[in-house]
């Protein structure tokens, strides 16, 4: 006998219990609404429900024949969508991730994954979409994002998978007049908040690394699709983003240490904020991050978001750094 064993938490039975209704009816099994109620361990109202979904949502046109005593399908039904998610860490998960890549809410990662959200919750009771999100269980605060625009995100992400030129107009941080580049797409980074696209530049003759909020306008090049296997489209990535940490880089090595005061050593021990760190406990409670970097721009803002909780100790470049800015604060505040 054809039998089911729902999952323990399971938030889409419902999904579940359409897809098992549509594999029993496809095999030609004898069944009645009694004995799906029986099968899937709900009442028969439920399964007309589910009978009735099956025909107004998939367009499966499902009979009774009297003769045989069975539910059947009248004509071959429509395949129904994989089933894929169905246990409720799964979905939560899912929807965990959607509500996460909202930071990128000006791009069509996060439409898509609302889509896809919205998706699963029209299948949940109402109960469960309360549970699964409700902002007494769950909030998620997102770091400051840079708007790119929509169509501009479609043209260069479009542009990158299928090896196509682009020509773009760019406006450099500076505040110079915008720039008309032809360019080929390599590779898409996001780094807190940001987009960066790494393409060889026609004007430049070399591969840059671009600010994707900063393109005013992008669409294809008259010259069409480029071979990425050429030699000056070949790129170690490597090179350009050697750390996970950091977004800007040089031709040198930076070791730093920072020593933290003990007021927030256990912060900073909770978190690695550089890969291969390394934090030593001080004797007075305070702790020293050390770490490797091939630029100081980032480490220089990292420090001091910590006020007077953050030294730096090495390099003296670094220090230096920090000088010059705490000097141009005084300059500001008239200190």
């Amino acid at each position: 006998m054809y039998t089911l064993r729902m999952g323990k938490h399971s938030l889409i039975d419902k999904v579940e219990r359409l897809h098992e209704i549509h594999k029993i009816l496809d095999a030609g099994r004898s069944v009645t609404k009694a004995d799906l109620a029986r099968i899937l361990g709900v009442t028969e109202k439920t399964i007309q429900r589910d009978l009735q979904d099956l025909r107004e949502k998939v367009g499966a046109e499902i009979i009774w024949d009297a003769s045989a005593r069975t539910l059947k399908y009248a004509t071959p039904a429509l395949a129904l969508p994989p089933l894929v998610v169905h246990s409720e860490d799964e979905v939560f998960a899912v929807l965990v991730a959607s509500q996460v890549l909202r930071e990128f809410k000006n791009t069509h990662l996060g439409r898509y994954m609302e889509g896809i959200a919205s998706h699963l919750m029209e299948h949940m009771s109402e109960k469960d979409r309360e549970y699964i999100l409700s902002p007494d269980k769950f909030s998620y605060v997102h770091a400051p994002v840079a708007h790119i625009d929509p169509e501009v995100w479609e043209t260069v992400t479009a542009a990158l998978r299928h090896n196509r030129f682009l020509d773009i107009t760019y406006q450099k941080v500076d505040g110079s007049k915008p720039s008309k580049r032809k360019i080929a797409p390599l590779h898409l980074r996001g780094f807190q908040g940001r987009w960066y696209l790494l393409a060889y530049c026609y004007r430049r003759n070399q591969v840059l690394i671009f600010h994707v909020s900063r393109i005013r306008e992008a669409k294809p090049h008259a010259d069409g699709t480029f071979n990425p296997k050429r030699s000056i489209f070949r790129v170690d990535l490597a090179t350009y983003f050697p750390s996970a940490s950091q977004m800007f880089v040089s031709d040198d090595t930076y070791d730093c240490r920072i020593r933290f005061s003990p007021t927030v050593a256990e912060r900073v021990k909770e978190v690695t904020w550089v890969e291969g760190q390394t934090v030593e406990d001080e004797a007075d409670g305070s702790v020293v991050l050390s770490f490797s970097v091939p630029s100081l721009v980032e480490v220089c803002h990292f420090v001091l978001q910590w006020g007077g909780e953050a030294e730096a100790l090495e390099p003296e470049a670094l220090v230096e750094m920090i000088r010059a800015d705490l000097d141009r604060l005084c300059e500001v505040y008239r200190l």
